[in-house]
């Protein structure tokens, strides 16, 4: 954290933006994602599927 909060001292006006999933998403990505864990851990998918605009977590990674 402390990391972090030096990367934001400086910002001014600026905006720092951080993907706690790692990237982006793109709705190619989430369906992608959303497919193998639908596969893998059907009730997780169902916890998830509301996610508007961050993918799931890796927990132990895919």
């Amino acid at each position: 954290m402390d990391g972090v909060r030096r990367l934001a001292n400086d910002l001014g006006s600026d905006a720092l933006v951080i993907f706690p999933e790692g990237t982006f998403r793109t709705q190619e990505r989430y369906e992608r994602i959303m497919q193998k864990i639908t596969l893998s851990d059907p009730d997780r998918a169902e916890r998830v599927r509301g996610l508007k605009y961050l993918l799931p977590i890796k927990p132990g990674g895919y």
